[in-house]
């Protein structure tokens, strides 16, 4: 019986590789053999799977969700929360825009987690002092190893309504170190003016 068995699934084999078209691949054209049983259950035939996929993707693409952008409100994917022109602004805006700038602190912190809600401002900080061409080091030790910028009036002094050019201006900004920073924050140091 177990002799039998394998003379048949050898035979099958044979078959199999000299039995000639009996389809048509759907996508690709290319002529191949299907099993007859394989036939009836679906009439649709592909030589592969790749041609079964770039069929399936053409003919029936995976469904297109309809968002907003949360800036300008113009049509982009759900998955997306800015469109391609806000997003040059909004997500790079460290590289030479000043998007923030005209923002007030409630516009530019609405989006923020209670930790790092103030990062964009402090960016900007940075940005507005590098750009002012002041020296880099502690305008209360003159160490410059590693200064920080640091808000004379800190940014949570300030009114919502507040604009953020107005929190980062010069005359509010300053070099510390990091000691002189922590001090200052503890109201250990006082200070009147950028460097």
């Amino acid at each position: 019986m177990k002799v039998k068995g394998i003379e048949l699934y050898i035979q099958y084999n044979k078959d199999m590789n000299n039995s000639s078209p009996n389809t048509n691949c759907k996508y690709c054209e290319k002529s191949f053999y299907k099993k007859p049983s394989e036939l009836k259950k679906s009439p649709n035939s592909f030589c592969s799977r790749s041609c079964s996929a770039k069929y399936n993707n053409t003919h029936y693409p995976k469904r297109q969700v309809e968002g907003a952008c949360s800036e300008c409100g113009e049509k982009c994917p759900a998955n997306l929360k800015h469109c391609k022109q806000c997003k040059e602004k909004v997500l790079k805006p460290i590289k030479g825009r000043l998007y923030y700038f005209n923002k007030t602190l409630d516009e530019a912190t609405n989006s923020g987690k209670r930790a790092a809600k103030f990062s964009t401002i402090r960016e900007y900080a940075r940005k507005a002092m590098a750009s002012a061409n002041i020296e880099r080091k502690c305008q209360n030790c003159e160490y410059d190893k590693h200064v920080e910028v640091c808000h004379i009036k800190s940014i949570s002094e300030f009114a919502l309504s507040v604009k953020v050019s107005e929190i980062n201006d010069i005359n509010n900004l300053v070099y510390l170190c990091p000691n002189c920073h922590w001090e200052f924050d503890k109201g250990m140091l006082k200070l009147n003016g950028p460097g």
